[in-house]
């Protein structure tokens, strides 16, 4: 189990179920921690919060590396986090401070804490969308993006779903769009 403060600055701490209480704090740092994701071999913990990704030894609770996610100002909030079933690419629900399509969803390598493929864009015909969840398919095969629109064409919310299989000639990681919106 892993608990995030609410509506406080703190850090985010793992505790025992068996036993309860907690086990161990991992100190993110000044800034709420908004997100939190385990890899699906148990031995990384990812937390988000204002502007930065961590990740984390489980084991030890040390930090492994820190990534910052940031728009034009600096700074961003990570609204969800979720790894790929085969742990190699974090996915990171965030809202840039600035810029142009200032949500997004960015793909992250755990292991060397750079970012993987563009980032997935969610603008969407003239309306804006904030990411609010993450989800990978069972077999990896594809994200689901939960979505809420926002802005002056806002509309109730919405699910996306991306595919991670590259079309033939495109580089590298780049999701294409399956099914858009209900």
């Amino acid at each position: 189990l892993v608990y995030i403060p609410n509506a406080k600055a703190g850090p985010a701490w793992v505790a025992r179920l068996a036993v309860g209480g907690a086990a161990a704090d991992l100190p993110h740092g000044p800034n709420p921690v908004t997100a939190v994701a385990w890899s699906p071999d148990g031995t990384t913990i990812a937390t988000g919060g204002h502007g930065d990704v961590v990740l984390w030894d489980a084991a030890t609770r040390k930090e492994l590396r820190r990534v910052r996610i940031a728009g034009r100002n600096g700074s961003s909030a990570v609204n969800a986090l979720a790894f790929a079933l085969d742990g190699r690419t974090l996915a990171a629900a965030v809202t840039l401070d600035s810029g142009t399509n200032v949500d997004r969803v960015v793909m992250l390598d755990p292991a060397g804490g750079g970012r993987i493929g563009d980032d997935l864009q969610l603008y969407r015909d003239g309306e804006e969308m904030a990411a609010l969840a993450l989800a990978w398919s069972p077999d990896g095969t594809a994200l689901a993006v939960g979505l809420r629109g926002y802005g002056a064409k806002a509309t109730a919310g919405a699910v996306r779903v991306f595919t991670t299989q590259p079309a033939a000639a495109a580089p590298a990681w780049r999701p294409r769009a399956v099914t858009t919106d209900r």
